[in-house]
């Protein structure tokens, strides 16, 4: 029962629809007209409750008075809610001299804070990037639904057959998702978004790659474990982009993936 509105609750600080503090406020006078149907109920006779029937009951008034919201309402609150455009135009060569500065350092996660470093920055069409990355022996990752969600419990699946975990930057999913097996049980995972930032109007695009190892725990289910990042394991990667980049209009700065990254207290 309470899972529920405090998944709105939630939801309405993620999206800033409101306050945290205007959530509070609510969420406490919830609280207070719950206790007071408890108060007023307890002096009622107690009377027996056929669980079968409030359960239907319950879950009509959810069908319909949900049905009718979402009818009435869902395109309107999605176009509210939809994440905002902030596109900032910086020149070419102010980009080239100063790239990693100004984009940022890396992945920005749920919490606001840098959490992975960036490996590229890609400027233009995305179709030279995609041919490198199928040339270096890369695969486009496997979409998440009940078949691919229950090869976790099966511990012998293989390093193509896991999907990537969903990662967000700036509070958005990555436009692709790639992976390449490694010699044994490991993979490279590489994640692409779209910035913010365009330069001389055209889109740049931010990427990270990670090292996992497929591990089994106790041969009952499957999980990836982040390693560091091997130089060795990238370095065919750079030499197919540079070579795709050349034959294209698109332009490109790589970055450091194993750097560290420390903590701000001013994040």
């Amino acid at each position: 029962v309470a899972l529920l509105p405090l998944a709105i609750a939630a939801s309405r600080i993620y999206l800033q629809a409101h306050w945290p503090s205007d959530v509070g406020a609510g969420l406490a006078f919830a609280v207070g007209v719950t206790a007071a149907f408890v108060l007023a109920l307890s002096w009622l006779p107690v009377g027996e409750v056929a669980p079968r029937g409030l359960g239907l009951t319950v879950g009509a008034a959810l069908l319909v008075a949900g049905s009718a919201n979402i009818a009435m309402n869902f395109d309107r609150a999605r176009e509210s809610y939809a994440p905002h455009e902030m596109l900032l135009p910086i020149g070419l060569a102010e980009w080239q001299a100063d790239g990693a500065q100004i984009v940022g350092r890396g992945r920005v996660g749920f919490e606001g804070e840098v959490e992975t470093p960036f490996f590229l920055q890609w400027l233009g069409d995305r179709t030279a990037l995609d041919a490198a990355l199928v040339a270096d022996g890369w695969s486009r990752s496997p979409a998440w639904n009940l078949e691919t969600l229950g090869l976790l419990l099966q511990p012998g699946t293989g390093v193509r057959d896991v999907p990537v975990l969903p990662q967000l930057h700036l509070g958005r999913a990555a436009d692709e998702r790639w992976i390449k097996p490694l010699a044994g049980h490991g993979r490279l995972v590489f994640r692409l978004w779209l910035s913010r930032y365009t330069v001389d109007e055209l889109p740049l695009y931010v990427g990270t790659i990670e090292a996992e190892d497929l591990e089994s725990i106790v041969g009952l289910f499957t999980v990836f474990e982040e390693r560091p990042l091997d130089d060795a394991d990238l370095a065919p990667l750079r030499q197919a982009i540079d070579a795709a980049s050349r034959g294209s209009e698109a332009r490109h700065v790589f970055g450091d993936p194993s750097a560290q990254l420390e903590e701000d207290d001013d994040d």
